[in-house]
């Protein structure tokens, strides 16, 4: 019996469907290739998703899909949606939703923020680093040669139908290089050195008048 497999053609047809709107497949890897203790995690919580024949995993770049979503919400910026909880992931679930059921294909969406049909969040960060898109950052957010911190995981596609595999990318992280250690300095925790604080960083963020409260100082200067 021949399993089913999704053609070429179709597969560049939904990858320009999703570059569209600011999508993209970040890598096509089986489940068995995430390490021991993730992959544990997971198979604890939900061995069906362990089952599946690949994870597609989904992310975005650049600031195509935020132009994307704040003309579908109506908005300015995404701040002025204030009515939804991750309206974000929302939309990013209702329209993967919708692509896998217009081509018929049997598979499982997960999105980062929810348990959704799967019942466990996915492990995002594990899963970008097995592909070898991100590395580690001294304050503890991943990070990609070309687009920096600035990108996300935004869901994992379970899917019972094969697509191409990606080779896991092998480039050496970009803190390697980094002379000024930006991140170090301007953090006001001092969390990012020696040695990674999280008590520091939650603590400092969640402080009166806190000025990470909003946003990652530390990020910023990377």
């Amino acid at each position: 019996m021949v399993e089913p497999q999704i053609s070429p053609l179709e597969w560049d047809t939904w990858g320009r469907d999703l570059d569209a709107v600011g999508l993209s497949v970040m890598g096509v890897m089986s489940p068995d290739q995430l390490p021991e203790h993730p992959q544990d995690h997971v198979r604890s919580h939900h061995p069906q998703a362990m089952q599946a024949k690949q994870w597609w995993v989904i992310g975005h770049h650049g600031d195509r899909l935020w132009r994307t979503l704040t003309r579908a919400y109506g908005v300015a910026c995404m701040e002025d949606v204030v009515d939804l909880t991750h309206p974000m992931d929302m939309w990013v679930h209702r329209f993967l939703t919708q692509q896998i059921q217009c081509r018929s294909w049997p598979a499982t969406l997960w999105v980062p923020d929810e348990a959704g049909e799967m019942g466990i969040a996915a492990p995002l960060q594990s899963i970008g680093q097995t592909l070898g898109w991100t590395h580690q950052t001294p304050f503890q957010l991943g990070i990609d040669g070309r687009w920096g911190t600035w990108f996300a995981y935004r869901a994992v596609i379970c899917a019972d139908i094969w697509a191409p595999l990606s080779a896991p990318m092998d480039r050496p992280s970009p803190c390697d290089a980094c002379l000024t250690r930006a991140c170090e300095t301007a953090c006001p925790a001092g969390a990012c050195t020696p040695q990674w604080d999280g008590n520091r960083c939650q603590s400092h963020r969640l402080s009166a008048g806190s000025s990470c409260r909003t946003d990652c100082l530390a990020r910023r200067a990377c």
